[in-house]
């Protein structure tokens, strides 16, 4: 009898030993994906927010009349937003300072964030887009676009060539269950992006 009782508390200490070592692998491995997931989210931000901020340039007046550029017969000059929607949208600008414009396009498909940035084509054409991933594992992601009228901004009347302001929300979930909670974790981040060379 004696030796079946110690047997018992000893499965019990035991059982609650292994759960507990469970929990803590469990819980240092969500730790880790919750990073990941963090720095996910930051890089994503940064570069959206880089992108964001040279649509558009440069404009026709960086340059002189008599080269006769306009941003549809040249790849010197930045057309700046050309299609917005809550989950997309496709801009010009010369986003890496090499004196060319590139179309650089986001997109959500599924639960992946897409990025393309393509070289506008010398007679100012547009080629296809190619697509990189930038971010999986999306659980949420809303473009809004905002307009200046009457001295504040508005959604009113918002569209693709009077853009003046886009406020990004990027939400990315982990692939890893909280052992606590026994949910996945969900990271948010909001950035609001002001493009320098839009009039």
């Amino acid at each position: 009898m004696e030796l079946l009782i110690t047997t018992l508390v000893f499965t019990v200490i035991l059982g609650s030993v292994l759960m507990l070592s469970n929990q803590s692998q469990g819980s240092k491995e969500y730790q880790e994906d919750l990073l990941t997931i963090q720095q996910s989210l930051r890089e994503a931000s940064d570069q959206m927010y880089r992108d964001m901020r040279m649509a558009g340039y440069p404009q026709a007046r960086v340059y002189a009349l008599s080269t006769g550029w306009t941003d549809s017969n040249s790849n010197r000059i930045a057309y700046g937003f050309r299609s917005i929607n809550s989950t997309s949208l496709v801009f010009e600008g010369d986003i890496d300072n090499d004196g060319l414009v590139e179309v650089v396009e986001y997109n959500l498909g599924g639960n992946v964030l897409r990025r393309s940035e393509v070289k506008k084509n010398s007679d100012g054409s547009i080629p296809a887009a190619d697509y990189q991933l930038l971010a999986e594992n999306v659980n949420g992601l809303t473009f809004s676009y905002y307009t200046w009228s009457g001295g504040s901004w508005t959604t009113v009347g918002v569209n693709a060539t009077n853009v003046k302001r886009i406020d990004v929300s990027l939400t990315l979930r982990t692939t890893v269950l909280d052992p606590y909670r026994k949910q996945y974790g969900d990271l948010n981040i909001q950035t609001s992006v002001i493009p320098r060379n839009l009039e």
